[in-house]
């Protein structure tokens, strides 16, 4: 009963919190600044969350006019990856977000994301897209596949990227990510010990992309398997 009464909300108590973990890759984040500003359903605040180097980049969006509030956070050491969606999570729980979008820097959001995102919150407590773009890209080589099923690549039952959920949820999930020890990957963390508890929905929409390259921490071997064994690194 809890979920349905924050899926339900009214549109004028919704307050959108995005979360976006970024390293090394102050181009990333800037693209996602401004795909976040195109949306049809803009959020109301996107919290960064910069780690693992000791100097900010937050120079690189300084001069956007964005349609939302934009929190930097800097934690110049290296922290594991829980530490990277906890410390933003926090943040928005704080500011009194009521929705929340779980944000990698170098995937790609259609414009409708966040709305058809809210549109299916109204009967879940959680969604995820099945299906996603992928862009395989290694220096000049590159591979498009369309509507990809990543129910069974990635472990919430989608593309992680896609993933929103309502406050209750977020609750719990600050929880298990500040107390496991076990997990390597948050996603895991969100699936195993957070959505079995919640009404969960995995859309048939494509409402995200996602970036496969040389960097992504889960999927960079996927590469040799799609442009061949000349991949880099």
């Amino acid at each position: 009963m809890l979920g349905r009464l924050w899926g339900r909300k009214k549109a004028d108590e919704v307050k959108i919190g995005v979360m976006t973990p970024t390293y090394n890759r102050p181009d990333c984040i800037r693209a996602t600044l401004l795909q976040m500003a195109a949306q049809t359903r803009p959020p109301h605040i996107v919290c960064v969350h910069q780690n693992g180097h000791p100097d900010s980049y937050e120079w690189c969006i300084l001069d956007l006019t964005l349609p939302f509030e934009l929190i930097w956070l800097h934690s110049p050491e290296k922290l594991h990856q829980h530490g990277w969606y906890s410390r933003p999570l926090k943040r928005l729980l704080d500011e009194g977000c009521t929705h929340f979008f779980w944000a990698d820097h170098d995937d790609t959001y259609l414009e409708s994301h966040v709305e058809h995102s809210l549109d299916d919150l109204t009967e879940a407590d959680f969604r995820i897209s099945r299906f996603a773009d992928v862009l395989y890209l290694d220096g000049k080589r590159m591979v498009w596949r369309k509507r990809v099923d990543f129910s069974k690549v990635h472990g919430p039952g989608g593309m992680s990227a896609s993933m929103a959920f309502t406050r209750p949820f977020a609750e719990r999930l600050l929880t298990e990510l500040e107390e496991d020890r076990e997990i390597h990957y948050s996603d895991n963390v969100l699936s195993k010990k957070v959505q079995p508890h919640f009404r969960c929905f995995a859309s048939d929409r494509v409402t995200t992309r996602y970036m496969c390259h040389p960097g992504t921490v889960s999927s960079s071997h996927w590469l040799r398997t799609m442009l061949g064994d000349g991949v880099e690194g």
